[in-house]
């Protein structure tokens, strides 16, 4: 029987096995950098720990390399930076973190947090996306206060954290 006027089913069954061969080696490889991911992430910290932020960076760089929407490696790059007094380039890494895992919260976090002073408006619309992901999220309730006293406005940011204080003390929270 044919499938097509140049394959035989033998042939495409061929071509399928191999595919789901390859698929299958492929999803190995991804199981097996994810160890290697987890290794280069506990090496970072035991690095970062010790006070070598160079051989911290250089594990996260090969995080970064191997698995580029890794939130972890980012958030820890962004500690980093701005331990190092480097506030531009903890914005940088962060945002492009952001870009690479939309999702993450502790990176939205740490970059709003980092642009309160210089954009506030981005600041709050991170802000505001965590919120909408996590509505009790005292982490950026916390921010959201701290976005009001920026702005001036102490009452409204004494307004938030008084708020945040309630939810927290009834069982409320992150």
């Amino acid at each position: 029987m044919r499938i097509c006027t140049h394959m035989t089913v033998r042939k495409a069954a061929t071509i399928c096995l191999c595919g789901a061969l390859v698929a299958a080696g492929a999803a190995l490889a991804v199981a097996g950098d994810r160890g290697e991911i987890r290794r280069l992430l506990v090496e970072a910290q035991q690095a970062a720990d010790r006070g070598d932020t160079l051989a911290a960076v250089a594990a996260l760089d090969s995080v970064l390399a191997a698995d580029p929407a890794n939130p972890d490696a980012p958030y820890r790059l962004g500690i980093l930076r701005l331990a190092a007094g480097d506030t531009a380039g903890a914005e940088t890494i962060l945002a492009e973190g952001v870009a690479a895992a939309p999702l993450s919260r502790r990176l939205k976090l740490l970059l709003a947090l980092v642009r309160i002073e210089t954009d506030p408006e981005s600041s709050r619309k991170l802000v505001d996306e965590v919120l909408m992901m996590r509505r009790n999220d005292t982490d950026a309730l916390y921010l959201r206060g701290r976005l009001a006293l920026a702005e001036g406005d102490s009452a409204r940011a004494l307004a938030v954290w008084g708020d945040l204080l309630e939810r927290t003390t009834a069982g409320g929270g992150r």
